[in-house]
């Protein structure tokens, strides 16, 4: 057990919430088609987003990093059997270029502001 593990009963799994740190739980929130994704409050610290886009395929827009959060992320699932292509907005980059795919089934990224202009994935 690593010495940040906490266990109070040896019979019990770790478990980790939000609350115990003060953070709010993520929003999550369902996609089925092309759009722009809503730039989070300043409280937020992630958003989950699920692509439930059956056999089409959809591009969803990040919001302006210079907007969220600094380090707000978006963990983003493929649910349907099509593609999504998330894009940068005007003049911003995902991982150096204007847009990056999930092109397998319940794969996901996660998409991190990491500037005012630049979204990495991890």
């Amino acid at each position: 057990m690593s010495h940040n593990a906490h266990r109070v009963n040896n019979n019990e799994p770790d478990t980790v919430s939000n609350v115990s740190v003060g953070l709010p739980a993520p929003q999550v929130v369902t996609v089925t088609s092309t759009g722009t994704l809503s730039t989070p409050a300043s409280t937020e610290a992630m958003r989950l987003i699920r692509v439930n886009n059956g056999s089409t395929a959809v591009t969803l827009t990040l919001p302006s990093a210079a907007a969220v959060p600094a380090g707000f992320s978006f963990q983003v699932k493929l649910l349907g059997s099509a593609s999504a292509t998330i894009s940068a907005a005007s003049g911003q980059t995902v991982d150096g270029g204007a847009s990056a795919a999930i092109t397998v089934q319940y794969d996901a990224r996660s998409f991190y502001a990491v500037s005012s202009t630049a979204w990495e994935i991890y």
